[in-house]
């Protein structure tokens, strides 16, 4: 299925790799603890065959705050991610012509590109900007000038470090109610849903948040805090070490006996 760099060459190597693993029982009797980003991701590597009591939940984290914004409310929503369809910004786009008065700024690159740059000028959306590839640094002081950012994944997803970067800087997160996504925001609160795929759900929530400003500067702090009380470096570190602890406290008591 080229799942691997789009290659059935190197796809077939991972296979084999992961058959003759499975074969050994490396993953059941060799690794002591997983480790999964969300609960959600937790519950597929139990289904998939892991043992669920080695399996933890760690989510993550960025290494420094980049602060929070000082901008408020906002002049524009934006998008962060490749342009490929899993990502969803076909349905954004389309969502977006229902939404004339709304700037969004589109931050990436992908195959998309140039289709979505027709379907752009076909439709007449000069307040949409494709923007491209950007430093991380530049997406940062970006995001301290967004409204909010729009995540509609179709896919699950892991846990996307760029939502994680949205709740640093103080602005709250549209995302899709799907996977890992539907359990890290938190609706009305520091986000919204939307409905996968649902091009009108996502115009509606995206009016509703932009014109409610102060709702918006206030999840936008409620998602600031968010970030602050979960994913720092610090609280990272105090989460590994945990893990790290536990398995050191479990290889002692089975060299006990």
């Amino acid at each position: 299925h080229r799942c691997y760099h789009d290659s059935v060459a190197q796809t077939g190597v991972i296979a084999l790799m992961l058959a003759y693993h499975d074969l050994r029982g490396t993953w059941k009797r060799q690794v002591d603890r997983y480790v999964a980003a969300t609960q959600f991701s937790k519950e597929k590597l139990a289904e998939g065959g892991l043992p669920r009591e080695r399996i933890v939940v760690k989510p993550n984290f960025l290494a420094h705050d980049p602060g929070a914004r000082t901008e408020f409310p906002g002049k524009f929503a934006m998008f962060v991610g490749r342009l490929t369809p899993e990502k969803g910004i076909h349905t954004l786009l389309q969502a977006w012509q229902r939404l004339p008065d709304v700037p969004l700024k589109v931050f990436g690159d992908g195959p998309l590109r140039e289709t979505l740059s027709v379907y752009l000028r076909d439709n007449q959306m000069p307040n949409v900007e494709i923007l491209g590839w950007q430093s991380n640094a530049d997406i940062l002081e970006q995001m301290k000038q967004a409204r909010f950012l729009v995540f509609p994944s179709e896919w699950y997803e892991g846990f996307p470090v760029t939502i994680v970067e949205a709740f640093a800087c103080g602005i709250p997160v549209i995302a899709s109610k799907l996977g890992s996504m539907a359990e890290v925001i938190e609706s009305g609160v520091i986000g919204a849903y939307v409905r996968p795929g649902d091009a009108e759900d996502i115009a509606e929530q995206v009016a509703n948040l932009w014109q409610n400003p102060e709702h918006s500067v206030q999840m936008g702090h409620n998602a600031r805090n968010t970030y602050l009380e979960r994913y720092t470096a610090a609280r990272n570190y105090t989460l590994l070490v945990d893990i790290y602890s536990d398995v050191l406290a479990e290889r002692r008591h089975q060299l006990s006996f």
